[in-house]
């Protein structure tokens, strides 16, 4: 069976769920897969892809020959579908007869007419409320081995977006009011926020490859965002969680499906403060028994949720009822 990958890009959260699928796949020598990405794969997924020997094929967007021949051949064309200008063009134009699903990883609202145009249209997660979904995660194995490092102070650690597009608008704001001793704020992602009043606590590190190093010597991972973001399975947090570093987050919709398991949840900035403050106390001060009952239980829930062999099992499950349906002529989307 071919599966034609189509995806905007590749690199980010998309490109870790990818990747690590792939290498199951690889590891299994199960379906024949193929990426295309419409626009650039990163560096490390072009070098992941020679290391592999993995057919990847990037800015095909400008040749539109090429990538309709990539679907006429696939038997299924799954599109990592958002709203991306590259996707809504591919679709404003004829394409071969295929077998199409689009799997949705951005929780917003799309218009009846984008669910009606594929053959299936599932989810990455359930807050988004628009039939099937299939939970979207990389490999978390190396994440759950991760065991603590020693370190001084208390840690705070951010990963991800650093941009208010996505992140609570007053992250910095709470994190300066939390007035605790030797507490640091580690934030990792491209920053795209104004930090010139942020004072020494704060290290700003920047995009990185490899999040272990940081996230073993993390104690809270303090993912405030803002109640509108677009966000479902915040592959990030799940990493953290697996990690052993305990959660503090808002009480909105993706996040509220993530951390249970008895781990709170911030309802407003003041609780997000005091949850911080709570930890603090419980490592450092006669509660550390609950503060190990914290960690152990977001670890527990991140391997339950985050698992990359269920992921792919219940893909495995639609690629065998789309292959029984004939190939289907698809009306522009527009």
């Amino acid at each position: 069976m071919k599966i034609l990958h189509v995806t905007p890009h590749l690199g980010g959260g998309i490109g870790t769920v990818i990747m690590d699928w792939m290498d199951k796949v690889i590891a299994a020598n199960d379906h024949y897969h193929r990426i295309v990405c419409l626009d650039y794969a990163n560096d490390k997924a072009k070098k992941w892809a020679e290391k592999k020997g993995f057919p990847l094929a990037e800015n095909m967007g400008r040749y539109p020959l090429l990538w309709k021949h990539e679907i006429r051949e696939a038997d299924i064309v799954l599109t990592h579908y958002w709203n991306h200008p590259m996707l809504a063009d591919l679709f404003a134009d004829s394409i071969p007869d295929c077998r199409l699903v689009f799997w949705c990883h951005k929780n917003i609202v799309y218009p009846p007419k984008e669910i009606a145009y594929s053959d299936l249209f599932i989810n990455t997660s359930p807050v988004q409320g628009h039939g099937r979904y299939i939970w979207s995660t990389g490999n978390m194995d190396r994440f759950l081995a991760i065991q603590p490092k020693i370190h001084r102070g208390f840690n705070v650690g951010y990963c991800g977006t650093v941009d208010y597009k996505k992140m609570h608008r007053s992250w910095i704001d709470m994190c300066k009011k939390i007035n605790i001793p030797g507490i640091t704020f580690t934030v990792l992602g491209d920053v795209g926020i104004d930090t010139t009043e942020c004072d020494e606590r704060f290290r700003f590190v920047g995009k990185v490859d490899d999040v272990a190093p940081y996230l073993v010597e993390m104690d809270i991972f303090g993912y405030s965002l803002r109640p509108d973001h677009y966000g479902t399975c915040e592959i990030a947090l799940g990493e953290a969680m697996a990690a052993g570093v305990v959660p503090v987050v808002m009480d909105n919709p993706a996040e509220k499906f993530i951390v249970t398991h008895g781990l709170p949840i911030a309802r407003n900035e003041q609780e997000f403060i005091d949850l911080v403050v709570f930890y603090y106390h419980c490592k450092n001060g006669d509660r550390h028994v609950a503060w190990e009952g914290m960690k152990e239980r977001a670890r527990n829930r991140a391997k339950k949720l985050y698992s990359i062999d269920n992921m792919i099992q219940q893909w495995d499950e639609i690629f065998a009822e789309m292959i029984q349906k004939p190939k289907t002529k698809k009306e522009v989307l527009k």
